[in-house]
């Protein structure tokens, strides 16, 4: 197995909006001066948020960050239309910055605040860190990336600003040769909550085009998979605690996040920890864990369902699934911790569609228990997880203000598999439907029905058929034959003994009006 080494330094700092509170450490407030020691001219700087190209990763890039410190200040800027949170970037020598106080970070994470700090909104504060790069071999390629939003930053190498940004998130590359090079950030918050994550790290992470062969060369196939979908942390400093479930054997985590996150996973009795693969939206996450840990890029952002992302990239079904919004704690369960089949598939889509839109004359066929049966024709290039059915139906009783509603109604819902006609009983199933009025007809009324459908079907042709329990005429005991011009396909028999027939005569059974119905359901390959 490859093994990979990152040396992540992880800032955080993170302004929340609920409660108050204030900064640790112990410097002291007693002053109380204006500085203007930062002034540069308020102007607005061209091209902040471009992208910068980055250079490739060297075999080796040695550093240590040393000699961390915070220096906090009030500056007057807010801006009359504080909703757009806008305010200085630090270079208007008008607005003068008010000392509140500084102290040594001896953690890799800045402090956290919380709305106000020492009695300063949160969108008036500006803080300015400092420490040391201690480049320890021959030269570094160093990655600074950042999450800023709502706020401006200036970020400088050896007293040179090598980076403005506003509201924005670049990585900033740095090539630093042998030695000790200063770094400041200058950060003006401009909103009642805000975050910003520095993370430096000498590796860019896994491109996913690169992790299926990865995964294919590293591991042997038969791994449990566990992800973790989590927005942002709910901890003064960013992190989370994972206990993995006792007897899962050799396990797989992935961890996907928004926000830069500091997991760590701790092992239990009868699992394994094969390897983890962490992702945030812009790479400012860290990982603590008895295995190796890979940094993958852009989890958040890619589109397909969670399930096919594990299918694609780790050629398996995915085991165990856990999202929370904002998190602390998180305690994985081998029986509740399992994966909907959105979260395996995606949306669900129409895998039948065939409803008869409303119309004054519509054609219906009697459709009952122990008599006339009608079928509908529907095929599935892939697998599919049916979850609901959706259809019309005709009963001749009349609503009147004495009786307005229609009773319960029980089906029996049958889908048969064949091309031509109906051939073997694939799945059945009864089911108890609250009919909803539609429209009248003028003998009759036109009912929606629907309920929920639990069967999983392979790729293949198939019919389905829906029949009434009840022979009345207070039973919606007739199926629409859908006559949009869609014609899916439709077949009918007088008994369950008779053979198939054609909806329509003189047309084959494939090519004839069907029941005017919807299935819904997820496709699984």
């Amino acid at each position: 197995m490859i093994i990979r080494v990152f040396f992540l330094l992880f800032f955080t700092l993170t302004l929340f909006a609920c409660g108050g509170g204030s900064g640790s450490g112990g410097g002291s407030s007693e002053k109380n001066t204006e500085d203007t020691s930062f002034v540069i001219n308020d102007i607005d700087y061209p091209d902040v948020c471009k992208q910068q190209e980055l250079p490739e990763p060297l075999p080796s890039s040695e550093f240590e960050i040393e000699n961390l410190h915070a220096v906090y200040f009030s500056e007057e800027d807010e801006n009359p239309n504080s909703w757009l949170a806008e305010g200085t970037n630090g270079s208007d020598p008008s607005i003068l910055r008010t000392y509140i106080t500084e102290f040594d970070i001896e953690d890799t994470r800045l402090d956290i605040l919380r709305s106000e700090f020492e009695g300063v909104p949160a969108e008036k504060l500006n803080v300015k860190w400092q420490g040391d790069i201690n480049v320890t071999s021959d030269s570094a390629v160093i990655y600074a990336d950042f999450d800023l939003s709502h706020a401006d930053l200036s970020f400088s190498i050896d007293g040179e600003v090598v980076q403005r940004m506003k509201d924005c998130n670049p990585t900033v590359p740095l090539i630093l040769g042998k030695g000790i090079h200063h770094f400041e950030v200058d950060y003006h918050s401009h909103y009642f909550s805000a975050t910003l994550d520095l993370n430096f790290s000498s590796e860019r992470p896994m491109p996913l085009s690169s992790l299926s062969s990865y995964v294919t060369e590293n591991f042997s196939g038969n791994e449990k998979i566990l992800y973790i979908k989590v927005y942002e942390s709910d901890t003064e400093y960013a992190d989370v605690q994972v206990n993995l479930p006792s007897g899962a054997g050799d396990l797989i985590v992935i961890l996907d996040s928004y926000r830069g996150i500091d997991w760590t996973i701790n092992e239990a009795d009868g699992t394994n920890l094969v390897a983890v693969f962490y992702s945030s939206y812009y790479n400012t996450a860290r990982v603590t864990a008895p295995a190796e840990a890979v940094a993958i890029e852009g989890l958040w952002s890619q589109g397909e369902p969670i399930g096919d992302f594990v299918h694609t990239n780790f050629g398996r079904t995915l085991d165990y699934y856990y999202y929370q919004y904002n998190a602390e704690q998180i305690s994985i369960s081998l029986t509740t911790d399992i994966p909907d089949p959105e979260t395996l598939y995606g949306e669900p889509v129409l895998v039948l569609d065939n409803i008869q839109n409303a119309q004054w004359q519509v054609s219906y066929a009697k459709s009952i228990s122990d008599g006339q049966e009608v079928a509908q024709y529907f095929e599935l290039e892939y697998g599919a997880i049916l979850t609901e059915i959706a259809w019309t139906g005709v009963s001749l009783w009349e609503p009147s203000m004495y009786f307005p509603t229609i009773s319960n109604q029980d089906f029996t819902i049958n889908i048969y598999n064949g091309v031509l006609v109906p051939d073997e009983l694939v799945f059945t199933t009864d089911i108890t439907v609250s009919p909803s009025k539609y429209f009248s007809l003028e003998q009759g009324t036109v009912y929606n029905l629907e309920s929920p459908l639990e069967t999983q079907l392979d790729p293949g042709s198939y019919w389905l058929s829906i029949q009434n329990k009840r022979n009345s005429d207070q039973a919606v005991s007739f199926v629409i034959l859908e006559n949009d011009g869609v014609n899916n396909g439709g077949a009918v028999r007088g008994s369950s003994t008779a053979s198939w027939g054609t909806t329509e005569e003189g047309v084959l059974p494939a090519y004839a009006s069907g029941i005017s119905v919807n299935i819904k359901g997820y496709v699984t390959d």
